[in-house]
């Protein structure tokens, strides 16, 4: 996931173009000590990415995929 946003998984550096809602919930997630983020679930971080997906990239929207002929 670190790697995707640009940054580095072997030091966790995220950089600074990634919204800092999103650093915040990929650092809990993805970097911190698995035992301290064992407490949320799977459906409440899909939530909550949603949620923070929604606030900074907008709704989501439909966007055809044009195949050539």
């Amino acid at each position: 996931m670190v790697a995707i946003l640009g940054g580095d998984p072997a030091t966790g550096f995220l950089p600074t173009t990634v919204p800092a809602r999103l650093t915040g919930i990929v650092k809990r997630v993805a970097l911190v000590d698995p035992a301290s983020s064992a407490k949320d679930d799977a459906w409440t971080l899909r939530e909550e990415l949603g949620e923070i997906a929604t606030a900074v990239f907008g709704p989501p929207q439909f966007i055809p995929i044009v195949m050539p002929p």
